[in-house]
């Protein structure tokens, strides 16, 4: 606390109470809340956002039943809200753990109150300092106990990875504000340490520091013996001997000046004895934002041709997105600029968007304009299948399964399916197409009777198998076909190659006659990997190296096993195809937008569908994704290793993670013999490539605060290059080993627990990470990352369940070949 004399300790305590609790002060947003996109008027709840820490800037977003987003940031009470089933996105702090549950769902009644508390707690490791008053600009250093400088910065800041031991904060000084050093004693308890710099006025100052933090308040201070003194935001004034002969007190009055947006306090008077000649004052009054009134308008969509609803996507201002079809008015919409969006419908053509600006009170309104079209839709979705379109006009169009043609014509249609081997053909079909009545047809292709049905996957993959069996049993085929077997007996499988996919292994099968039998060879996508054999060398960086965090000691590692990598991280098609295989097969299930594990009882979420910055999604029950070659993301730990599982049990391997310990063959990683995720000492060697630079293309400098890299550009997508989000794999240059993106594009799960010390006790023979633990070290930066975080040696970890665009994650198997 600081340590004022008399009155101005009463003073200090208001103002930081005011502070903590007054909502306004922990608010740099004004949010109106969302509109009620169905017209229904019932917009009478209440739902509050409360942020702990009050001191640190906590982003979130709120997602409500009319599917509108509400980005915010700290504390803040949203009226007139619909009722229905809300969504709170928490934001990642560095330093601090994030909320559970994140997400946070909770249901609002009628007329009801919704409460999202949101506590952060510091990480292991860390350090938040802040400083007292809020708004000192005040730098500090913090000393390990050598005196060696660790850190530095301005508050409000948070130091991570700190191994535990005795620290001493030390500040900045002032002409006349002074903070005393602070000890910190960090221990391996489950939470870091928040320490205060509680800066003292010296004698006979009085301190003004208008809140909230930075704000320009103009202020001007007199007394009743003459004195004026004027000024804006933060600042400090020197008292001044009486002047008015006889008097034994000076009335001081401090009038605070307007801000926009925001209502000034009311004058602030006191009050010093002339007999007072030591102690110092602090004023800091809070400045409370006005409330904003949001301009409303009506939207109206006419999204219906004929007897069909167009579906739509409706952009407007504040973040706001819908999705629909048909018909429908919204009320109460925030004027502004707004974009529709017209979506694929089957048997209508997609227009060119249409934009509009809503002005206060009025009313806008978009209309459907599309063109009829043909949409041919067939089961099995993906079955190669080749068909021959009739035009009115005679003319004819031909391709292959599901597919959408546009067309000017009027008239009948006539649609002429192929025959495709194993399967029976449906029947041709002729429709007529009006100006108001697009076109679907629609075909079911059934297998054709067998008691062996052979089926590859992608069924456009016209892959060769053959079938062995008993008396010298032979047949060799491709794709999809059924066989009429009359000999019962055992049965082998094998498939051929096909480029681009990693194929099924072979399997044996009894077969009955008088039973139907059913073969799957679903094929993966293909993954190339670099043989590495490894030799004595050093993990962690050198204690020379700049931008380095405490928790990277560099030390001597012997990897004395051969093992395979991944040369590019897994991307969303890869994940895609690899989780519907593990679906169908019952090791994963599908259910509210999220992917969980189905394996020996666990349930563990493994990919999380819901995040707006997913690029995976479900399609008529199964995963489909945008974006195909970029790196996976939002998946949790659990859900990178569950993939490593299916490629393995795809091979028929044996499995490599036990549920629901989730140890890697029984904590020996090094002698599994299925897919894995690298240790973090096969991590940091194979993305060393045998350099020992914080780059294996070169090197870091340092320009006063900041750290920068001449070469980064050329290995990585980061924060100077990739704007903003992922890029394809493997396309900037490999490192010496043949590797792509192991720096930036997504940061990468390892197999290890994460322990800020573990370095210092690790075995040096091939090392495993510490045997339990709270959360997974993940290594190399990710596309928003800073030249020091996508170092070689550079260490960040995530609990295993958290799902983040910012981590994928690559494979690795042992071996050399």
């Amino acid at each position: 606390m600081l340590n004022f004399k008399g009155g101005a300790r009463l003073l200090f305590l208001l103002s930081l109470i005011v502070l903590l609790f007054v909502w306004a002060g922990c608010s740099d947003d004004e949010s109106t809340g969302p509109v009620d996109p169905g017209g229904t008027g019932n917009l009478s709840g209440l739902v509050t956002v409360r942020c702990f820490p009050t001191t640190l800037d906590i982003p979130w977003t709120l997602s409500t039943p009319d599917g509108t987003q509400v980005y915010g940031e700290n504390s803040q009470v949203l009226e007139d809200m619909p009722s229905g089933q809300y969504q709170i996105s928490w934001g990642a702090i560095n330093g601090w753990r994030m909320p559970y549950p994140d997400p946070d769902y909770r249901e609002l009644t009628s007329t009801g109150t919704l409460d999202f508390p949101g506590i952060y707690q510091l990480e292991p490791g860390s350090v938040y300092i802040k400083v007292l008053p809020s708004g000192m600009e005040a730098r500090w250093t913090l000393l390990d106990s050598d005196g060696m400088a660790v850190a530095s910065g301005s508050p409000d800041s948070t130091v991570t990875g700190l191994v535990t031991g005795a620290y001493t904060l030390t500040w900045e000084a002032f002409d006349n504000v002074r903070a005393s050093n602070v000890p910190i004693s960090l221990t391996s308890e489950s939470h870091g340490v928040q320490v205060y710099g509680n800066y003292q006025a010296d004698e006979r100052y009085i301190m003004l520091i208008p809140s909230p933090a930075g704000i320009p308040a103009p202020w001007t201070v007199t007394s009743t013996g003459g004195a004026s003194f004027s000024g804006t935001g933060t600042d400090s004034v020197r008292i001044d001997g009486p002047v008015v002969e006889g008097a034994d007190f000076f009335d001081y009055t401090i009038v605070w000046g307007d801000v926009q947006g925001y209502d000034p306090p009311v004058e602030t008077e006191f009050l010093i004895l002339e007999a007072d000649t030591t102690s110092s004052y602090l004023i800091s009054p809070v400045y409370t934002l006005q409330p904003v009134t949001q301009p409303t308008g009506t939207v109206s969509v006419n999204g219906t041709i004929g007897s069909s609803e167009v579906n739509w996507e409706l952009e407007g201002p504040q973040g706001l997105l819908l999705t629909g079809s048909g018909d429908r008015t919204m009320t109460g919409m925030a004027a502004g600029s707004y974009a529709m969006h017209w979506l694929p419908t089957d048997g209508w053509a997609v227009p060119m968007d249409d934009t509009a600006d809503l002005a206060d009170g009025a009313t806008i309104s978009f209309t459907a304009h599309n063109d009829p079209a043909v949409t041919i839709a067939v089961q099995p979705a993906d079955l190669a299948c080749g068909w021959q379109l009739a035009y009115p006009s005679g003319a004819t169009h031909t391709g292959v399964g599901s597919a959408f043609v546009e067309t000017g014509e009027i008239g009948n249609y006539t649609l002429t399916w192929q025959e495709v081997s194993g399967w029976n053909t449906p029947a041709a079909q002729t429709l007529n197409m009006t100006q108001t009545q697009g076109l679907v047809f629609e075909a079911e292709y059934t297998r054709i009777e067998g008691n062996l049905f052979v089926q590859t996957y992608p069924l456009n993959l016209e892959a060769g198998w053959t079938v062995t069996g008993p008396e010298g049993f032979s047949y060799t085929g491709s794709g999809q076909e059924a066989l009429q077997l009359t000999t019962a007996g055992s049965y082998r499988i094998d498939f051929d190659d096909a480029e681009g996919y990693l194929k099924p292994a072979h399997r044996y099968f009894d077969l009955d006659p008088a039973a139907t039998s059913t073969i799957d060879g679903t094929y993966l996508m293909a993954f190339d990997m670099v043989a590495i054999s490894p030799v004595l060398d050093y993990m962690g960086s050198p204690g020379n190296e700049n931008c380095r965090d405490a928790d990277e000691g560099w030390h001597q590692v012997d990897l004395n096993t051969d093992f395979k990598i991944m040369t590019t991280e897994v991307t969303n098609a890869q994940y895609v195809a690899a989780a519907n295989w593990a679906v169908a097969r019952g090791y994963a299930v599908l259910e509210d937008q999220v992917l969980r594990d189905n394996q020996e009882g666990s349930v563990n979420q493994l990919l999380d569908l819901t995040d707006g910055d997913h690029e995976i999604s479900i399609q008529d029950g199964l995963l489909v994704c945008r974006n195909p070659n970029h790196p996976v993301k939002e998946v949790t730990w659990y859900g990178a290793a569950a993939y490593c599982d299916w490629v393995t049990q795809h091979q028929n391997l044996p499995r490599t993670y036990d549920r629901p310990t989730w140890r890697c063959n029984g904590f020996e990683p090094y002698q599994a013999a299925g897919y894995r995720l690298p240790t973090e000492a096969e991590w940091e060697y194979a993305a060393r490539a045998g350099t020992d630079t914080p780059f294996p293309n070169g090197n870091l400098s340092v320009d006063g605060d900041f750290c920068s890299s001449s070469t980064l550009s050329e290995i990585a997508w980061w924060s100077g290059n990739a704007e903003f989000w992922s890029r394809e794999v493997g396309q900037l240059d490999a490192n010496d080993f043949g590797l792509y993106d192991m720096h930036g594009n997504v940061a990468e799960w390892c197999n290890d627990w994460y322990d800020a010390i573990y370095y210092e006790y690790a075995s040096r023979i091939n090392p495993r990470g510490p045997s339990v633990g709270e959360t997974k070290v993940v290594r190399g930066g990710y596309f928003y990352s800073t030249v020091e975080d996508c170092r070689s040696g550079n260490r960040d970890d995530m609990e295993p369940a958290t799902a983040s665009f910012r981590a994928g994650f690559r494979m690795v198997i042992r071996g050399s070949e």
